[in-house]
């Protein structure tokens, strides 16, 4: 994850004093807002003579292409434009340098991507383009989901303010997106198949009611399999029950982001996977290790 500073964002100082404090607080990037306003090279020649820093340039305009001989003199390592502004078929020359994204507001589906799946990255706005304090809207959470399971190979960033106010329960994988299986008519090859659809080196154990009873990952399985060699037996002979753990570290689904990254400091082993749960121990989904790696949270 890396960190895009908005050189916008404090009015109240030069613009030199506010990079060159950025700068000190070693941030990736420059994330450089524009809203239809040419001008806004005059600042990117002068932050070229202040700092090496990457540029990050978000430009929101209904006509791109006068940008693009601006653009062509002061190349960006990022360049993005608003989707919702555009008035036409976004054509950026090949020879502008930098990578290339397209940035949506919430209400815009990914499906807008369709048109730019050459472009490098998506950026998923908070609120309204241009305007800054404004709170990251939960229903994104799903949509970065989306969109990372139809672009695998593309990045995702967000542009927001991350609090501890999250939890769980709006960020975890949910429960109809979550490998599990049923205890009822327990079935060996069922679970294995549960584990290797899911692709999440995991799947969740409940009875008819979503009830949550444990899980079984891959570590399960193998240590399954080692014992029966271990004690020469048929593993056709293996028990699904055997596999189950009964007894995994859970979260509940109202636990906050603090709470949740307390629980993975304080484990005494390393914490791919977390089973959530309500008060009832209600299985409502999952969260994985990469939801907080690939900077969902």
């Amino acid at each position: 994850m890396k960190i895009s500073a908005s050189i916008y964002s404090d009015n109240s100082r030069p613009l030199k004093a506010v990079i060159a404090d950025l700068e000190a607080h070693q941030v990736d990037l420059l994330h450089i807002d524009c809203n239809d306003n040419l001008s806004v090279f005059d600042d990117i020649k002068q932050i070229r003579e202040w700092c090496t820093l990457p540029l990050d340039l978000h430009i929101i305009t209904p006509d791109p292409a006068k940008f693009y001989p601006y653009l062509l003199e002061n190349p960006v390592e990022y360049l993005t434009f608003q989707v919702e502004d555009l008035k036409g078929a976004l054509e950026i020359p090949q020879e502008i340098q930098g990578k290339k994204g397209l940035a949506l507001i919430t209400p815009t589906p990914i499906s807008a991507f369709e048109a730019y799946e050459h472009f490098d990255f998506i950026l998923i706005m908070a609120t309204v383009p241009g305007q800054s304090g404004g709170v990251f809207d939960r229903l994104n959470f799903d949509k970065i989901r989306s969109f990372r399971k139809r672009y695998p190979n593309k990045s995702i960033l967000t542009k927001r303010s991350i609090g501890s106010a999250f939890k769980v329960a709006d960020f975890m994988t949910p429960l109809h997106e979550t490998p599990k299986f049923s205890i009822e008519n327990l079935d060996l090859r069922n679970v294995l198949q549960t584990v290797e659809e899911g692709q999440m080196g995991v799947a969740m154990a409940v009875d008819i009611h979503n009830a949550f009873i444990g899980l079984v990952s891959s570590a399960d399985i193998r240590k399954a399999l080692l014992n029966q060699l271990k004690n020469g037996l048929d593993l056709n002979a293996l028990d699904a029950k055997s596999l189950i753990n009964t007894q995994p570290i859970c979260i509940r689904e109202d636990a906050s982001v603090i709470e949740l990254l307390q629980l993975i400091k304080n484990s005494p082993f390393a914490v791919l996977y977390l089973p959530v749960v309500d008060a009832a121990k209600q299985l409502k989904g999952i969260v994985q290790f990469s939801n907080l790696i690939k900077a969902e949270i």
